[in-house]
């Protein structure tokens, strides 16, 4: 299912926005640079686009490609899943 997943999101070739309720669940996010960029999409009604986006098979090497897909697929979320387990475990 996360695969699937992962190839419906990664193809989108418009870049999306991410609210500040979840914007804590992805990691390496430079939040002044997203500030200035949520800023500009306001002001454009959505038309702002920030450089290097579009789908991800086109926008990444191959091999980042692969490597972020692996994450999202087998890694990402993996310490929530345990916790949860945990939890009905007791």
């Amino acid at each position: 299912m996360r695969n699937l997943i992962f190839e419906k999101y990664s193809s989108v070739e418009k870049p999306w926005m991410i609210s500040d309720s979840c914007i804590n669940l992805f990691e390496h996010i430079d939040r002044d640079s997203a500030r200035k960029h949520a800023q500009r999409w306001w002001e454009t009604n959505g038309e702002f686009e920030p450089e290097n986006t579009g789908s991800a098979l086109e926008a990444l090497s191959p091999e980042i490609y692969q490597e972020i897909k692996d994450y999202a697929v087998l890694e990402a979320g993996r310490e929530r899943i345990a916790m949860q387990e945990a939890r009905v475990a007791r």
